[in-house]
């Protein structure tokens, strides 16, 4: 029995070793592949792709503005705002000429009573002259001495200068730039709102007390000018920081700033539908352009109706909300609708 079993042994072993020395078939045939490797380099990317699709889904394809309500800030002035500055030297201007015509009539008034007291002077010595001779020495001294007359009345509104204001002319400018500013208050007002207007009037009282303070101190028409200049500037400044701070402009769209608005929506949109036709198809982008279309509509009143930036900043950005919360609600009602398809047609995804 022993001696059966030892071939047998060894035949066992042999085959074994024989069997471990021998090169796998896909070594012997490296073009016959296992079917499990064919399917697997097969169906990987499909798996891939479906896993990326399926990811893509579980994330909101719209997860912001369609357009940023900064967008609105574009169509405010961008000049900065100089109307206080412009005021002063409006009133400079009308103090000026205030003066210019009180010197003009002052000496046209002190010319013309020579010129009367003339006149009467050479009527009464023409019929009292008794010969030519007499007449014309009259004349000649009633000429000498009244152009003297005019020389010194000229040269006495020269000593008085008529380019600097009296205290009259000074007290009437005062209270005429105190108009102006309240009539620019309420200017501030319609184009800023009230709280900025009523932060701007210490800015407003300022620069009346500085043209004041200018009128009583400056000596010189040129040092009038700067200080004038001065004062503006400095005013607009201040009133920059409030209307920085406090401002909530007025917003007048045109047509054409509404149409370039609108377009970027359309385009934002477009790139929305293309998301959703990859993620769902065609039929999805459908369903989109009808709450697009309500968002649109939506739009072009806010940007029809003038009024504040912070009011059309706040209808724009309720418009975006109502936007993406119903996007976001149709991508919950597509997967669900996509979910119940695969179970429905029992689909199993390869791996």
């Amino acid at each position: 029995m022993k001696t059966l079993l030892r071939p047998l042994v060894c035949f066992v072993v042999l085959a074994g070793l024989c069997a471990a020395c021998t090169p796998p078939e896909e070594d012997v045939h490296p073009k016959k592949r296992s079917s499990r490797s064919d399917n697997l380099k097969r169906y990987m990317p499909k798996a891939q792709e479906l896993r990326a699709l399926e990811q893509a889904r579980s994330r909101p394809i719209v997860d912001g503005a369609l357009l940023d309500a900064d967008a609105l800030k574009e169509f405010l002035p961008k000049s900065p705002d100089t109307r206080i500055s412009a005021a002063v030297s409006a009133q400079r201007v009308a103090l000026q000429n205030l003066v210019r015509e009180e010197f003009a009539r002052r000496a046209a008034d002190k010319i013309a009573s020579l010129i009367s007291r003339f006149g009467t002077e050479a009527a009464a010595a023409a019929q009292s002259a008794q010969t030519p001779q007499e007449l014309a020495a009259r004349m000649e001294e009633l000429n000498a001495r009244y152009t003297e007359a005019l020389s010194a009345a000229s040269q006495e509104e020269t000593a008085r200068g008529w380019g600097l204001p009296d205290k009259g002319q000074s007290r009437l400018s005062k209270q005429d730039l105190q108009a102006v500013f309240q009539r620019l208050s309420a200017e501030l007002e319609r184009d800023y709102g009230a709280l900025c207007a009523k932060k701007a009037e210490p800015v407003l009282r300022k620069a009346a007390d500085g043209y004041a303070l200018v009128l009583s101190s400056v000596k010189t028409p040129e040092d009038l000018d700067e200080q004038f200049a001065r004062v503006g500037a400095e005013a607009d400044e201040a009133f920059a920081r409030v209307s920085a701070e406090y401002g909530d402009p007025a917003l007048t769209l045109t047509p054409e700033n509404a149409d370039a608005l609108k377009a970027r929506m359309i385009s934002a949109h477009q790139q929305v539908e293309q998301s959703f036709e990859k993620l769902y198809g065609k039929d999805a982008v459908l369903q989109t352009r009808d709450l697009f279309e309500r968002y649109l509509a939506g739009a072009e009143k806010l940007f029809a109706a003038p009024g504040r930036l912070s009011a059309a900043t706040e209808r724009l950005d309720a418009l975006n909300a109502a936007y993406r919360e119903e996007m976001t609600a149709l991508q919950v009602k597509l997967n669900e609708d996509l979910e119940q398809k695969l179970l429905a047609a029992r689909i199993v995804r390869p791996l």
